[in-house]
């Protein structure tokens, strides 16, 4: 999955600053993976100005994101994968309950 961040040189220009595949896919289960995009570690997000900043996507992270961070990711099935969806209710102080139903 090719991935294209931007950011700002020292100047301040905006500007491309990875043009590449994505570093970091995991196979999940037969059929399916998963592909870490980008992450952050708090809110709001450090949004760094300069060519040198970290590429938050080349990390190692679970399922679940940095404490007060993000996690996006793109999760892939292939054709003809079985397919478990979760419904997450939203409940106060960001706490969900789970529901898992079997699809095909």
């Amino acid at each position: 999955m090719r991935r294209i961040v931007t950011g700002h040189d020292a100047n301040g220009r905006a500007k491309v600053l990875i043009d590449d595949a994505a570093p970091n896919v995991r196979p999940a289960r037969e059929g399916k993976t998963a592909t870490l995009i980008w992450c952050t570690d708090a809110m709001p997000a450090n949004i760094a100005i300069g060519e040198n900043v970290e590429d938050m996507g080349a990390r190692s992270l679970g399922t679940a994101p940095p404490a007060c961070g993000t996690r996006f990711a793109i999760n892939t099935t292939e054709p003809g994968a079985v397919v478990a969806f979760i419904v997450i209710d939203a409940v106060p102080l960001g706490i969900g309950t789970g529901t898992t139903l079997r699809g095909t």
